[in-house]
């Protein structure tokens, strides 16, 4: 809803005025102007978001983002991988690192960041994760 995101928009800028240092705020800014199709004023917030906090990985992803949609994949790809290293279990961080690899060329590298999401993926070892295989493996009772 358009009027939605100008109310949070407004709300976010408010808090920004307050305490103009606010990474989350600037970040949540950022997603608002993406979603209203501004892809400029997005990455300004994203890189301000990032300049104020330089390991908020979110703000890294979401900035990468941007730059592989125009076709910067080197950008991205620094941008990400500075992401992985601070969330190393984020999916969707090195899923975009995936892309942006394979955009560029890199098809080892996104081979290697496909091989890290399927591990992500995959359930735990565990006593927990055989009890939940063995529950799967029965039939119910009737």
């Amino acid at each position: 809803e358009p009027a939605n995101l100008r109310e949070a928009r407004k709300e976010f800028e408010a808090e920004l005025a307050l305490n103009p240092g606010d990474s989350v705020a600037e970040y949540q800014v950022g997603q608002i102007l993406l979603a209203e199709q501004d892809r400029t004023g997005a990455a300004a917030r994203f890189e301000k978001a990032v300049s104020l906090n330089p390991i908020f990985a979110e703000a890294l992803v979401a900035l990468a983002r941007v730059k592989s949609d125009e076709k910067k994949y080197s950008e991205a790809i620094t941008l990400l991988e500075r992401a992985v290293k601070l969330q190393p279990a984020s999916e969707s961080a090195h899923y975009s690192l995936m892309l942006a690899y394979r955009n560029a060329g890199r098809t080892e590298d996104a081979q290697r960041e496909k091989a890290v999401i399927d591990k992500l993926k995959r359930p735990p070892e565990g006593e927990f994760t055989d009890f939940l295989k063995k529950l799967g493996e029965k039939a119910p009772k009737q």
